[in-house]
């Protein structure tokens, strides 16, 4: 009924959804809408422990993005690639933070900045004044580029960024209207 009254005045239907819900019962739901944004930026929720790792690992979003487009059609998938990250303090409480925080982190605490050659996520460790431990995941440009190729390989609807305002700005050489990640975006990414 939703879908009927926006096409009246030629508007789109867009259902987000977390990548576990693009199953079974959803399908019906799914037919309905014009578009379906399906967030692969949070592979923390989809871990059993909640202690600290990547946020979206290159290989799990590969694997999301595969999974969802073998159930979806390409035409009506948006996905939304993050942009932000995960601190975990002493207490292995967890917050979001802006990439922009994550580098004031490693300007101001002498964090050990490491880009996880398995993960393809930047890390953060370091111990605070009280020397008590903390531990920062996040996405940044360089993953954003690696996950819109990925993500451009099964041809979609569109890509979005997750979450505005949090993200580092390198991630608008690989997206936006008539830019590609391509050897050209690379010189964009330096640090």
């Amino acid at each position: 009924d939703v879908r009927a009254v926006l096409q009246r005045d030629d508007r789109k239907l867009i259902l987000m959804l977390p990548p576990a819900a693009v199953r079974g019962p959803m399908q019906d739901l799914l037919a309905s809408a014009d578009f379906v944004l399906v967030a692969t930026h949070d592979e923390t929720l989809s871990r059993h422990e909640s202690g600290p790792g990547p946020v979206a690992s290159q290989g799990w979003f590969e694997a999301e993005v595969a999974r969802i487009s073998s159930q979806l059609p390409a035409h009506k998938l948006i996905f939304a690639i993050g942009a932000f990250g995960y601190h975990w303090d002493a207490q292995r409480l967890q917050r979001r933070i802006s990439v922009q925080e994550a580098w004031d982190t490693v300007r101001l605490s002498q964090a050990n900045l490491h880009f996880d050659r398995r993960a393809l996520n930047h890390r953060l460790v370091w111990n605070d004044e009280a020397q008590q431990p903390h531990e920062t995941w996040f996405l940044d440009g360089i993953t954003a580029f690696n996950q819109v190729r990925a993500a451009l390989a099964v041809q979609p609807a569109g890509i979005a960024i997750w979450r505005l305002g949090l993200e580092d700005p390198g991630v608008w050489a690989s997206v936006g209207r008539g830019r590609v990640p391509d050897n050209d975006t690379l010189p964009a990414l330096r640090l």
